[in-house]
């Protein structure tokens, strides 16, 4: 049986990585062979919602010849399975679901994918079906911007060192 790969283990979940044939294989450790292989696809996540109750992913390969974007209707079937259906093109059609396949629904492919994870797995188990895509969520990763506040750190201190030279100058 061929076993494939589709992961999302990046801090941000905003990058998807696919590998046709990965290796389940373990070493005396426990640990798996096939770390270093290069996935074959690596797909970018652009956005996602829910509507019609449908969840939808847009997702952007630069190495795709035929539609940079591509849509993507999703579903969680059950604890662990996972189902999805690529689009054509950048859209998704009206009559596309999860299980099409085939042009005449609009869709390119259909995966049925089973969750696994196991002991020295580095990519944790996160599902979202996209009904709120503006909520925080806990590996949401906040950037500070500290331009304010040093900013204003050295406005002090030029009007400090203003008033000592002027001091200064009129000292003498």
């Amino acid at each position: 049986q061929n076993i494939s790969d589709f992961s999302v283990c990046d801090t941000d979940q905003k990058e998807m990585k696919i590998d046709e044939t990965y290796c389940l294989s373990v070493d005396h450790l426990g640990r798996p062979i096939d770390i270093y292989s290069d996935p074959d696809y690596k797909l970018k996540c652009v956005g996602f919602w829910k509507e019609n109750l449908k969840s939808y992913l847009i997702t952007y390969d630069e190495l795709d010849a035929f539609s940079k974007y591509r849509c993507w209707v999703y579903q969680r079937a059950d604890l662990n399975r996972v189902l999805m259906s690529q689009a054509i093109g950048p859209y998704c059609d009206l009559v596309q679901d999860v299980a099409s396949w085939n042009y005449t629904e609009g869709a390119a492919v259909a995966l049925d994918m089973q969750e696994y994870e196991r002991e020295r797995d580095r990519c944790p188990m996160h599902f979202d079906d996209g009904a709120d895509p503006w909520k925080h969520a806990e590996s949401h990763i906040h950037v500070f911007s500290f331009l304010s506040s040093s900013s204003k750190q050295l406005n002090i201190a030029l009007s400090v060192m203003a008033c000592a030279l002027v001091a200064v100058v009129f000292r003498r």
